[in-house]
């Protein structure tokens, strides 16, 4: 399909769909989303593939369609683009549903703030225990003005940093025009510089900042260097109609030259049900980008992710 329209179609769900709570009105339209996608053609959109993916920035913020064709259509583009893990973030019972779908290849995340809960004290702890959840995010606490250090959070952040598990943050800023559905949504607790008191407290946690601090290019090195153990994904920045490809490159590159290279890992941001027609462009933008070697390459779409992860060690993570 044409990327202008992947685009589109990628930036509505962020938007109108992915921060689901209050918009089940939303549900019939994306039920067609998932229907019109499953029938798109993956491998058309990019001649060059990844010998290897995992993908850090998934979403399913409402139940995937249970159907055959739409089970098959993601493996089919999974197979397409060699994908090996993806996490997928979303309110806890929807995130295990997708996950269920393909398993041991979708990792469950579970997110909170936006309309998303995290689930019971002890619920997560024997989740945790029992390496159901991989992840701990995506934490969109911007998006509700509550910052990192909630004493509500505490509890999950601990046991995340005493698990080894990864925690992935909400940083940058949101789509235009998400003050009129969130108007507690503030821009300071979406910069890198809000992890830090967290990263203070606990300082074991292994985070990665989801959507690589974008725009907030300077702070995002800062805490990175400051921080050696930070990782980041890419998710949303790629192939996002807000922000010019030229743009996205500079951004990478800028990250590339700060020495950030090995910390870098691919993310699509895409909603689980735009994953099959959505995949192509977000990933072509990776191969376009001017700054990055064949090894550089490598290492955004799998091995950083691939050593993050732990996934060679039996981890939390299988």
């Amino acid at each position: 399909m044409p990327t202008s329209c992947g685009r589109s179609r990628r930036n509505t769900a962020r938007v109108h769909a992915a921060r689901a709570s209050g918009l089940k009105k939303l549900a019939p339209a994306v039920a067609l989303l998932a229907t019109s996608l499953a029938a798109q053609a993956p491998s058309t959109i990019t001649a060059r593939l990844p010998d290897r993916l995992i993908d850090m920035h998934v979403h399913a913020w409402q139940s995937p369609p249970r159907s055959e064709s739409f089970k098959q259509s993601l493996l089919e583009a999974f197979a397409a683009f060699h994908l090996e893990r993806a996490v997928v973030s979303g309110p806890a019972a929807i995130a295990v549903a997708a996950a269920a779908l393909v398993p041991g290849t979708l990792l469950v995340g579970v997110a909170d703030g936006a309309g998303s809960s995290l689930p019971s004290r002890a619920e997560f702890a024997t989740s945790v225990q029992r390496h159901r959840i991989a992840v701990l995010g995506e934490l969109d606490g911007a998006w509700d003005g509550e910052p990192l250090t909630a004493t509500r959070l505490e509890h999950y952040l601990t046991v995340a940093e005493k698990s080894g598990m990864p925690v992935g943050v909400f940083t940058g800023v949101a789509p235009p025009g998400t003050v009129k559905r969130f108007p507690n949504y503030r821009i300071q607790l979406g910069r890198p510089a809000s992890v830090e008191p967290v990263l203070a407290r606990h300082p074991r946690l292994r985070v990665y900042l989801m959507q690589a601090g974008w725009p907030f290019l300077a702070d995002t090195i800062a805490l990175m260097h400051i921080h050696p153990d930070v990782y980041a994904d890419i998710g949303n920045l790629s192939a996002n109609p807000a922000i010019p490809v030229d743009d996205f490159h500079a951004y990478l590159g800028a990250l590339m030259r700060a020495g950030l290279g090995k910390r870098l890992m691919f993310g699509s941001g895409l909603d689980l049900t735009e994953w099959a027609g959505g995949i192509g462009s977000m990933v072509k933008a990776i191969e376009d980008a001017p700054s990055l070697s064949p090894s550089d390459r490598d290492d955004i779409f799998f091995a950083n992710a691939e050593r993050f992860l732990n996934l060679g060690s039996g981890s939390a993570a299988r």
